[in-house]
C-alpha cells in the first residue's frame, strides 16, 4: 500500500514576524591582523564593527530575553556579484538566535556605513533594533531586513 505524502514547511513558509530589541550598551571593535587564510589572495585582514547588547521587546512571548549583536563591516558588502557567484541570490542580512537562555544575531554591513553607524551610536540617535523574518523555528530565524531607530511605537507592530 502506498505510503501519503508528509507534508513539511520550510523556513521561507513560516510567517514572517517583527523582533524588537532595545540597545541597554553598545561598543566598537577594530582588528587588523595578517591573514591566516593561505587561500586568500589578500594579506591582510581587517575587522571593524559593533558589538551591541540589547533585550528583546516585542514580541511579547519572546519579551526580555538578552542578545548579542555583531554588526561587522565588510569592503564587498555591496559589490556586484562577478560571474563564477551569477546565479547566487541572498537570503537574508543575518541570523538571529534567541533561545532562552542565549541570544545571538550575527551580520554585515557595507565598510562605508560604519562612519554613519558610529555618529549615530554616539549621539544616541539609535536606541532600538527591528528585525523581519520568518518566525523562530528551534530558535533561530534568517531575517531579511534589519532596521536601527530612534524610536518605537510598539502598538504600530
Amino acid at each position: 500500500m502506498p505510503r501519503a505524502k508528509r507534508k513539511t514547511r520550510r523556513a521561507n513558509d513560516r510567517m514572517p514576524e517583527y523582533f524588537i530589541f532595545e540597545i541597554a550598551k553598545w561598543e566598537p571593535y577594530y582588528l587588523f591582523s595578517l591573514s591566516a587564510d593561505k587561500h586568500k589572495e589578500e594579506f591582510y585582514s581587517e575587522y571593524a564593527g559593533f558589538e551591541i547588547k540589547a533585550i528583546c521587546i516585542f514580541p511579547e512571548k519572546l519579551k526580555g530575553r538578552e542578545a548579542t549583536f555583531d554588526v561587522t563591516g565588510r569592503r564587498d558588502g555591496l559589490m556586484p556579484l562577478s560571474e563564477h557567484t551569477q546565479n547566487w541570490e541572498p537570503k537574508g542580512v543575518g541570523e538571529l538566535e534567541l533561545s532562552p537562555t542565549y541570544g545571538r544575531f550575527y551580520t554585515s554591513i557595507p565598510q562605508d556605513s560604519l562612519d554613519f553607524m558610529s555618529s549615530s551610536f554616539s549621539q544616541g540617535h539609535f536606541r532600538f533594533i527591528l528585525l523581519y523574518g520568518p518566525s523562530l523555528k528551534r530558535s533561530k530565524s534568517l531575517c531579511t531586513e534589519m532596521q536601527f531607530k530612534q524610536s518605537v511605537d510598539l502598538e504600530d507592530y
